[in-house]
């Protein structure tokens, strides 16, 4: 549950959007949304490793 914690921790860091500036870079959207994607995919890689832990574990009680 730890490791849940720290994924939507991560995924709402990288939702955040840095703020300060009046004007964006140009390209920085796309750099920003690749970002988002990135940390997307790994939270998702997250998960289902947190998923088959869990399911190993559940197996082990049994």
């Amino acid at each position: 549950m730890k490791y849940l914690a720290i994924v939507v921790a991560l995924l709402v860091l990288s939702a955040c959007d840095s703020g300060g500036e009046s004007e964006p870079e140009p390209g920085a959207f796309e750099s920003y949304t690749e970002s988002q994607q990135q940390a997307l995919e790994k939270a998702r890689e997250l998960e289902g490793q947190l998923q088959e832990a869990s399911e190993k574990r559940m197996n082990d009680y049994e």
